[in-house]
């Protein structure tokens, strides 16, 4: 796992209601570089308080397939939004 210096993700978000995950088309945005490297530029969803993050994998990172499968493929000098991880973007 992966941590964000500065941002504690354990405090609770108070909400009206929780978030359907059908409801949520990104969470942020992702490109790849020429060199192939991923980077994910995230958010946190409504309402406040608003997280961010920056997170890179480069090929051969344990993680590198499976973020490049969850976001449906990706090519060098490609940008695409992030989907949420949940419901069928959940499954390897």
């Amino acid at each position: 796992m992966r941590t964000v210096p500065g941002c504690d993700f354990s405090v609770r978000f108070k909400r009206d209601a929780p978030i359907r995950c059908e409801d949520v088309d990104s969470v942020g945005t992702a490109q790849m570089s020429a060199a192939g490297a991923i980077t994910l530029r995230l958010h946190s969803l409504w309402p406040e308080p608003r997280a961010e993050a920056v997170l890179t994998y480069e090929p051969g990172d344990p993680q590198y397939e499976e973020i490049k499968h969850h976001l449906g493929g990706i090519k060098p000098g490609e940008s695409k939004p992030v989907p949420p991880l949940c419901g069928p973007n959940s499954e390897p």
